[in-house]
């Protein structure tokens, strides 16, 4: 029993080291009539929940610890919805406009069975800040 539980540890903790995004990275600047986003986890905090991110209930990918998730969206002033999902499901709506960068923070608290995520706006200057100490994510690219 103990060798199971160990093995299933040591297996949850590999699988937890992962990030993987299911887009193209964000260039910079961004392209012509795109803005950017960017979703940024910068603790360890629930490490070993991968919280899944959507735009308008599409997947964009999985984020791990210490990491973060970029694309690029048309910057037409349409709103869209950013979801984080892991026991709960937290949207926020931001409305893109061209050349812009925005930033949301990933967060973390206390959940039933497993955290429950928050995003909220950060201004850019933290958001660079931020960006800068997290490493960057694997990429499996899906056309």
């Amino acid at each position: 029993m103990l060798r199971l539980l160990l093995l299933f540890s040591i297996g949850l903790l590999f699988n937890a080291c992962a990030t993987t995004q299911f887009v193209n990275l964000a260039e910079k600047p961004p392209k012509d009539g795109t803005a950017t986003i960017y979703v940024l986890r910068p603790t360890i905090i629930a490490y070993a929940v991968k919280a899944g991110i959507y735009q308008d209930d599409r997947p964009i990918g999985k984020l791990g610890p210490r990491s973060y998730l970029s694309w690029e969206v048309p910057g037409t002033g349409d709103a869209i919805e950013i979801m984080s999902k892991t026991e709960n499901r937290k949207r926020i709506t931001i409305t893109p406009l061209a050349g812009e960068t925005y930033y949301l923070e990933q967060s973390f608290g206390l959940g039933f069975g497993i955290a429950r995520s928050q995003l909220t706006p950060i201004n850019a200057t933290e958001g660079e800040e931020i960006l800068a100490r997290l490493k960057e994510p694997k990429v499996a690219v899906v056309e």
